[in-house]
């Protein structure tokens, strides 16, 4: 991903965040549609964020973060 290259997202951190952005980045509804507690939901966001350097909880960065995704970098 872009901001640090080579950043570290595993397969499930992207599952995680394109089931983010499906549900409308609602915390709840994105972990019960992953069978995951709400804050294993809210540790991957932040690692994440650490690992990318965007903030997937703002809109910004999450269309930057899915982008990218889309780009397959």
């Amino acid at each position: 991903m872009a901001g640090k290259k080579g950043a570290g997202l595993t397969e499930f951190d992207r599952e995680v965040l394109r089931r983010w952005a499906r549900e409308n980045m609602r915390v709840g509804r994105a972990a019960k549609a992953l069978h995951l507690h709400p804050n294993t939901v809210r540790y991957h966001l932040n690692k994440i964020m650490q690992e990318t350097g965007k903030d997937p909880r703002s809109f910004r960065g999450l269309t930057e973060l899915l982008s990218e995704l889309e780009e397959g970098t």
